[in-house]
């Protein structure tokens, strides 16, 4: 993935059972360090917030654009 990617973000918790929304947002960075929370580092609803590892996949959206 790359800054300005379109990334969809799907949580996983099998200690968890609250239900946790998937969310979209654009991509901005990765946060490698595992002692701060390793993650994805992600502008959502205009908030930027990082989503670690351990809890979210991350994937880029692919889209499909026509040209007419």
């Amino acid at each position: 993935m790359n800054a300005g990617d379109l990334v969809q973000l799907i949580p996983y918790n099998p200690h968890s059972c609250e239900p946790v929304q998937e969310k979209v947002g654009i991509f901005l960075a990765t946060r490698p360090s595992p002692q701060s929370g390793a993650g994805w580092i992600v502008l959502v609803d205009g908030e930027i917030e990082t989503f670690t590892h351990t809890y979210w996949k991350c994937s880029k959206v692919e889209t499909d654009i026509i040209h007419e």
